[in-house]
């Protein structure tokens, strides 16, 4: 057999193995690449080879490694792809990766039995989404550490381009449609985000009206934590439980679960993302959040002493802000 046609066998058996059994392979790929029912065929058929714009919008289209059917195959070695904000246009970037992110969700909200699995040792961006000047000051941090050679201005004083203010809406929008997450965090994800605070405060960049407001959502997003733990759905909605770990997280890891596609991702560069669907990559990294449960109280629900314990640890550390 020829390489164009072993290529084309691949292709279509890892896209088979990304779609309930139920559904038509013509039609899946008639609309993933905007071509005719007999162009279709043909291609199944192995007459004519997909071309390499075609592979590469397939294997976008169900989260597959582009490497995996070029044949570039390194013996313990993975593929993963970079979501970076450049210091030369980092709200442009950013509001891609919200893009990216919102059409994620959309497709993945749809898949059967979907779960993700999130460890995090910083504040989830999932929790302040909502909240404007949490997720503002996010933001600015982030202008702050790459725009170095800049007069960065006063907090007050940034404003962000609508259409990001409405992705942003549309990604929480997207978040509380999950049909299920588990997330197990690190009990100093508030220390840490109070610390930047503080730091960009003593820098004369934030007022004291911003502290007030950054301490309002601050004790908000409490209330969402606690009502979370409480009901164990998100803003009502999405079912979530929530972990405390025993121990320091490292990082921020996450797992994206369902029959039909497994993928990952790692928080890198404050906004920025390593994605992988490698298989090996995605057990790895499972079995290691689950690793970590195993560290980790259930406060859903659960444990409610301990839980009202670390929720009034951190009001303590919001008042002292």
């Amino acid at each position: 057999m020829s390489e164009a046609k072993t290529l084309n066998q691949e292709l279509l058996e890892a896209i088979r193995q990304f779609i309930p059994a139920d559904t038509n392979l013509v039609k899946v790929i008639e609309a993933a690449l905007n071509i005719g029912k007999e162009a279709v065929y043909r291609r199944i058929r192995g007459d004519v080879p997909f071309t390499f714009d075609e592979v590469v919008a397939l294997t976008l289209k169900f989260g597959m490694s582009l490497d995996r059917f070029l044949g570039i195959q390194y013996e313990e070695s993975v593929i993963y792809d970079l979501h970076q904000i450049s210091p030369s246009r980092p709200l442009e970037d950013y509001y891609n990766v919200l893009s990216v992110e919102v059409e994620m969700f959309k497709e993945f909200n749809q898949k059967r039995d979907a779960k993700i699995y999130m460890a995090y040792n910083m504040l989830p961006f999932t929790f302040f989404y909502s909240l404007e000047n949490l997720w503002k000051f996010d933001i600015y941090q982030l202008l702050h550490q790459v725009e170095q050679e800049k007069r960065i201005e006063d907090f007050s004083r940034m404003a962000l381009p609508r259409e990001l203010l409405r992705k942003r809406d549309e990604l929480f929008n997207a978040y509380q449609s999950v049909p299920w997450s588990c997330y197990i965090l690190d009990r100093k994800i508030f220390v840490s985000m109070i610390k930047e605070i503080n730091y960009i405060h003593k820098l004369g960049l934030l007022s004291g009206e911003d502290i007030v407001c950054f301490k309002e959502e601050l004790h908000r997003l409490l209330d969402t934590i606690e009502s979370t733990a409480a009901t164990g759905r998100f803003h009502g909605n999405s079912p979530m439980t929530l972990y405390l770990s025993n121990v320091d997280l490292e990082g921020s890891y996450c797992c994206y679960e369902c029959p039909e596609l497994n993928f990952t991702h790692l928080r890198i560069y404050r906004l920025g993302q390593l994605n992988s669907s490698t298989p090996d990559i995605f057990t790895a990294q499972r079995g290691y959040i689950e690793s970590l449960r195993r560290f980790s109280t259930l406060i859903t629900k659960s444990s409610e002493m301990e839980r009202n314990v670390f929720l009034q640890e951190q009001r303590v550390l919001v008042d002292e802000l």
